[in-house]
């Protein structure tokens, strides 16, 4: 069934500004989830799968190194390295070639294309680090240099175009001066989105979203917010990714040209999108709300504390925490799909990487205690997706006053919702010079950045 309630509630706090968000509790299992396995090692993370279901990606092994792996109908292959130690794979294509990036003898990273018993330094005599992190399915092959610079802590990012005439052809040029920038994605049509530097600010230097067309330097397009990024892009050329201000959380896009659609998030603070599929299936992670117990240690001496004394004992409670999820966006609709899998799987997952045009999705969870490489299978004819929307304030948006109504629409095909709670984070002031914020609470004492979200209220499914 849809319903359309009109919630009334009141904040119990000292709230000039908030920003809230709603989900759903779980839902009926609409994945299967894999446990990909390791090289051996306790650790593994799964980053990309073609159409047959090629899966690479980096675990650890037994000696401790991170190396590239392959997985495919059950196994996961050592892709090896170009004489060091570790590797990192990043993508495949549908052909199967892999590219990322593997460390030489002396220790230096380059960017790798992978194959069978022989793998290939893409930046040939280049002396410095290099990263592959994108393959098209015609071998072109995106990523960027990092090349020292004079008087700078870190070195900079160049994005490049690998195995062209040049070796390495850069791509982040600003009238005719290379600039920052990386080439994360690029598509068989020869479409690279990436980012590239911005101008310097009062902050420092910027980053903003970019792509390049028919492998052109020239053919340039800088777009976006200050702080946006692009992590993928499909054939018609529509591309995924992140994008803030300054000191605001980054929030989950997709570019369709120069037009941006936000994407929200699974609670008041940051998401990013890693892939889309051409059914426009996109998926990511972002901070959503776990419950269990919290430790919530006071920062600031709170009322009748010595404040020259021994700190106060820490607080702990039953609540919500702040932590990472992966997610799926679709319809218009995210959701967290840890409410799409099976109940009591053991599973939390944290980071959905990349997702093929059959559905199947491959990223990482906590599973067991350990970090694991994960495959999740759609189930044939699932229930309908149940979503909760908040239509004002829009999610994300920041209110003020002591009552605030919400107006949300839901939808519950398989009647499984039987609860939804909104929040809202607790925000005094957010100093511009810092980004840090601070927290009032009803009793006067001040408390830093970690902790509960505000809860709102509640409303239950009978009968709308």
């Amino acid at each position: 069934m849809s319903f359309r309630p009109f919630i009334r509630l009141v904040l119990f706090t000292l709230i000039v500004g908030g920003v809230v968000s709603a989900r759903p509790p779980a839902s009926a299992a609409h994945y299967i989830v894999s446990d990909l396995g390791t090289l051996g090692g306790d650790d593994s993370r799964a980053t990309d799968i073609n159409g047959t279901g090629q899966i690479v990606g980096v675990s650890r092994t037994a000696d401790g190194s991170d190396r590239a792996f392959l997985w495919q109908n059950g196994e996961m292959t050592d892709l090896g390295t170009l004489g060091g130690v570790n590797s990192h794979a990043a993508a495949i294509n549908e052909t199967g070639g892999i590219v990322g990036w593997a460390e030489t003898p002396e220790g230096r990273l380059r960017a790798c294309l992978f194959g069978a018993g022989t793998n290939v330094n893409l930046s040939g005599g280049y002396p410095n680090d290099s990263y592959a992190a994108d393959i098209n399915d015609h071998g072109r092959v995106v990523g960027w240099t990092e090349t020292p610079v004079s008087g700078a802590d870190q070195p900079r990012p160049t994005a490049v175009l690998f195995g062209g005439s040049p070796i390495l052809q850069t791509l982040s040029v600003w009238e005719g001066t290379p600039i920052r920038g990386r080439a994360t994605a690029i598509n068989n049509g020869s479409l690279i989105g990436g980012w590239t530097g911005d101008v310097l600010s009062i902050w420092g230097p910027r980053d903003r979203a970019a792509f390049w067309e028919d492998l052109d330097s020239s053919a340039f397009t800088r777009y976006g917010d200050t702080d946006s990024y692009v992590h993928d892009v499909d054939a018609t050329g529509r591309l995924v990714g992140e994008s803030g201000l300054p000191y605001v959380w980054k929030r989950a896009v997709m570019w369709s040209g120069t037009n941006r659609l936000s994407l929200g998030s699974l609670a008041f603070g940051s998401s990013t999108a890693a892939a889309i599929n051409q059914a426009g299936q996109i998926v990511g992670s972002a901070d959503a709300y776990r419950f269990g117990l919290i430790t919530n240690k006071l920062i600031f001496p709170g009322p009748g504390t010595d404040p020259d004394g021994p700190p106060p004992e820490p607080q702990v409670y039953e609540g919500y925490e702040l932590t990472r999820h992966a997610f799926l966006w679709q319809n218009g609709v995210m959701s967290d799909l840890n409410d799409l899998i099976p109940t009591h799987s053991g599973w939390e997952l944290t980071a959905a990487e990349s997702i093929n045009d059959a559905g199947q999705i491959v990223g990482s969870g906590q599973f067991n205690g350990q970090t694991r490489a994960f495959l999740l299978t759609p189930v044939a004819n699932p229930d309908p997706i149940p979503f909760v929307r908040l239509i004002s304030p829009a999610d994300g948006d920041w209110v003020s006053g002591a009552e605030i109504t919400l107006s949300a629409e839901a939808s519950d095909g398989d009647g499984e919702i039987r609860r939804v709670e909104f929040f809202a984070q607790r925000v005094s002031r957010r100093d511009l010079l810092t980004g840090g914020i601070s927290v009032n609470y009803p009793n006067g004492s001040r408390i830093g950045d970690l902790h509960p979200p505000g809860w709102l209220g509640s409303v239950t499914n009978q009968p709308f």
